[in-house]
This record gives structure tokens, sequence and C-alpha cells, in this order.
């Protein structure tokens, strides 16, 4: 099992037939739009997604885990100026997210 959606399958007593991976995500829309796949995304990613027309998304049907995300950076760098104010961004943007469920960046688009 090496994603979550796997492990809620299996669980269930259920597999998945994955039929193609990706090198980036920024691809998926492209392929969905040539296809009659589904595809697991983040939440983010796929609210992102469903504005490109030929779209759409859907709740899972079962309930899946919540997935962590790391920040990482060179400890050269840790004390620097600049990648301490971006890790401060970061975390903040991810603050807002939780706290609202909007994308803060999202939010501020024309």
């Amino acid at each position: 099992m090496s994603d979550p959606v796997d492990g809620v399958l299996a669980q269930l007593g259920l597999s998945r037939r994955v039929v193609v991976r990706v090198p980036s995500h920024m691809v998926v829309p492209f392929v969905l739009r040539q296809c009659d796949l589904v595809a697991c995304a983040t939440e983010g990613v796929a609210r992102y997604y469903a504005e490109i027309p030929g779209i759409a998304i859907y709740d899972p049907p079962m309930p899946l885990p919540i997935r962590q995300i790391y920040m990482l950076w060179s400890r050269r760098k840790e004390n620097a100026f600049g990648m301490e104010w971006l890790r401060n961004i970061a975390l903040e943007v991810a603050r807002r997210y939780a706290e609202t469920k909007q994308s803060p960046l999202r939010a501020n688009r024309a």
C-alpha cells in the first residue's frame, strides 16, 4: 500500500486498478479530459482543476485519512531571513486554509 486510498480500499476488501501514473499533477486535467478515468487528488488541487472546462470533482465515496504536509529546507539557509520569511508565509497560508477550507491563494485572484 503506497497511497492512503489503497489503504482504505484494502480495509474494505477492495482494490483499484491504476492504469496511468503521471510525473506531475499538472498533467492530470489534460489526461482526464481525454479519457474515462478517475484521479485522486487533494481537495485544493481538485478544486483548482474543477475550474477547467470538462473537469468535475466529487467527494470520495469513503472517508480518507488526512495527509500531512512537510516543509524541507537546507540547514545552511535555515537562519537566512528570506527562508524564515518564506516558511512563515507557508505556515500562515496552511493555517488559514485549515481554519476556513478556502485557499488564501485562490481568494486573492481577480
